[in-house]
This record gives structure tokens, sequence and C-alpha cells, in this order.
């Protein structure tokens, strides 16, 4: 089989749909030309992955990661950003969510300077309740809130444009092009919904992906869509399963396959959601499926998590499909600030979030010895600016940085 990363996609076919209403019809409106009439296909070539079965233990910040730039992210006098919840860099801006502390989405610059915030919490029209998630596509800017409620507004300006009541309950969305919205589904039981991944165009469901294996599952949450550095690309793993796709304009293909051995989870437990909850919390489980955490990729690497007994996370290089992976992290960088998964990626880049408490913990340690300190300073010095001049109400921070090849 060849180890080039080849991506193998059918054709897209754009419909229009004049229909301004929202609705739920999918008939004659497949995104796809395809012998099923289906966006999605299992069949084709994809590529295996081999995950190695050694047992790993922790890895340092310093051996992981090189090359850090840390962003601070405005003035908290001008906006007050609590949790980082998801970033999306476009066009040199940075779209931040916060969807826990002060919910709302705020966009900054490459530097870091706040430039408007788009759409608040509240009851008036462009207000939304909890938001949940968010994309950015070519002109708009859609926001999902808890009340299943999708509100658009202007890319560069925040101005309100929409909002409509979606008809599924879901937990993400993410944008293709031509008005294409996508979004990852979980439906409680009895639902007539049964697809893990549905689209919409001119506010109409036009197709449904991906069905459900096993309908408990529907009712453990949406999974999370994962991110690339190429536009309107991303990564989705089956719940729960071995396999990851690509999602694009030109269609969703099987992408990678990990080979667990005969250690996959049994049907028996993919039947019964509290039995995979169980599984799930069993450290002497040898059960392995891909965990629900967001699929990444960088121009060179795949970075992604599995379940075997604990949380195992691989960094796959698309050129070979080698792999290494740990199963947790120690932090000797950013001494507790550093939140162990990337969240998004740019270019070869990786982006993760630091808080600032910890850090400022370490600092007032750190100053009290003029050896430690130098020392920092001469091998970390842009860290040393930032980190020394942090106040325990500053916003978390936006650290670029590389994997350790």
């Amino acid at each position: 089989m060849n180890k080039v990363y080849i991506f193998f996609l059918s054709v897209l076919l754009f419909i229009s749909c004049k229909d301004e209403k929202l609705n739920n019809n999918t008939e004659g409106r497949d995104l796809l030309q395809s012998s099923s009439n289906s966006l999605f296909s299992e069949s084709g070539d994809f590529l295996k992955v081999v995950p190695g079965t050694e047992r790993v233990g922790y890895a340092t910040v310093s051996k992981l990661y090189s090359d850090f730039k840390v962003i601070k992210l405005g003035d908290p006098s001008q906006v007050m950003i609590g949790t980082i919840s998801k970033v999306i860099p476009e066009n040199n801006r940075y779209y931040i969510l916060d969807a826990k502390t002060n919910p709302g989405l705020f966009v900054f610059d490459e530097q870091g300077s706040f430039q408007f915030q788009i759409g608040k919490k509240g009851e008036a029209p462009g207000e939304y309740d909890m938001p949940i998630d968010f994309c950015v596509a070519d002109s708009l800017v859609y926001i999902l809130d808890r009340q299943m409620r999708l509100f658009s507004y202007e890319k560069n300006s925040g101005r309100f444009k929409k909002s409509i009541k979606l008809p599924f309950i879901c937990g993400q969305v993410f944008s293709l092009e031509g008005d294409i919205l996508g979004f990852s589904t979980n439906q409680p039981f009895g639902s007539e919904e049964k697809n893990h991944l549905l689209f919409l165009k001119n506010d109409t469901v036009v197709s449904k992906n991906i069905p459900f294996v096993y309908e408990a599952l529907g009712n453990l949450g949406a999974y999370p869509i994962g991110n690339s550095n190429r536009k309107n690309v991303y990564f989705f793993g089956r719940p729960y399963g071995d396999e990851i796709f690509e999602i694009s304009n030109k269609g969703i293909s099987r992408k990678l396959k990990f080979d667990f051995g005969n250690d996959n989870l049994p049907e028996k437990v993919m039947k019964d959601a509290q039995m995979l909850i169980q599984a799930m919390g069993d450290r002497n489980s040898q059960y392995k499926f891909l965990f629900p955490t967001p699929i990444l990729e960088t121009d060179s690497l795949v970075v992604v998590r599995c379940f075997n007994s604990f949380i195992r996370t691989f960094f796959i290089r698309k050129t070979d499909l080698s792999n290494q992976s740990y199963s947790g992290i120690r932090d000797d960088v950013f001494h507790g600030g550093l939140y162990d998964f990337p969240i998004q990626v740019k270019g070869n880049d990786l982006i993760s979030v630091i808080q600032p408490e910890p850090i400022i913990r370490y600092f007032k340690v750190l100053m009290q010895s003029k050896e430690d300190a130098d020392s920092y300073r001469k091998e970390k010095k842009q860290l040393f600016d930032v980190f020394t001049t942090l106040k325990e109400d500053d916003n978390p921070l936006l650290l670029i940085s590389k994997f350790k090849n």
C-alpha cells in the first residue's frame, strides 16, 4: 500500500436551493454525485496506522515541542476572557470562543490586540444563549447556541445577519464552500435522526451521512470535528471506532484506519451506552478506540487520541505513518499552565492554551533566585519577557509551537 498521504475523494455537485424556509427535505438534494447517492462512502483506498503497542509514560513539554511563541490576548480592561473553548485562525486574525466564563466570540489580530466582539449573551435580536460552537465561512461567522439556534454575522464587522432554529440536536458546526454548513449531531433515544453528520445549504438539510452503527452511541454526545490547516477540510472519527474520515467539498472518504488487533470494542458493549461508560472507566480494560477529542492535521502530522486503559496521544507522520505517543505530559516549560492537547493548527504550528495563574505562582518563586531567573531569561527570553509581566486578571494566552521530529 502506498504510504504517501494521498486523498481519494469523490466529486462534489452543488445543488442550489430556492426554498428560504428551514426544512428537512433531503430528496434530490445530495451534495455529491455517486452511485449510492450519498456523500459518504466506506469503500476505496485508505491508509492503515499501526500504533505502537509498548506501554508509554509521560512526555515533557521541552522534549515534545519547540519554537515557542506566546500571544497575550488583549487588555482585560477592554475584554475579559475566562476560558478559551475554541480558536480559529483566519486572515491574520484569531477568532476565540469563550463558552463558559464570559460567553461570547472575540476577535484579535495576530499580535493579540482586541478587535471586536461578535454577538453577546442576551435575548435581543442577534444575541444568543450560551454559545457552544462557531465556524468561520468566506464572508460570515456562524455561532451555535445551546437552544440549537444558528446565528450568522458578517465576518469583518460582526454585524448581525439572521438566526434560524435547527430541527436537530448537534454539538458542533463547520463550514464548506458554497454556503454549505456541516453539523456533528447527537440525538436522544427514539429520535428519527440516525446520522452523525448533517449538511445544510440555504437553511435546508441537503444531506445526511455516516449513519449511527449503534443507536446507543448517539445519546453520548456529538463527536468533535477535527481541524486541518487546509481550508474547508476536516476530520471525523466514527464514535468509539478505529476509523478517521476526511470531510471536504469533494466528499467524505475513509482516510486512516487504526489497527487495534482484536481489541476493538465488542458489539455488545457498543450497543449499550451504560456498558460503554463502564468500559471506559475500567483501567483493566483492553478495549481500544479513538477517543473523542478533535483530530488535528498540520502540514506534516496528524494528532489524535486513543483509549487503551488510559488516554494516549499519537503524533502520526503523514509521509510514512510512523508514530510517537505519550500517555501524559509534564509541563516543564510553563509549569502547569499548558493544556496538554493542542486545540488548533496553523501550517506546521500547533496552537495551545496557557492559563496565567500557575505561571504567575511559579515566577514569584523563580524571581527569588537571581541565578534561576537569569538562567530562564537566557534560555527562554521571549517567554521570560511575557511571563514576568503577567497579572492575575490577565486573559489566557495562546501558545504557538512545533512538534519536535
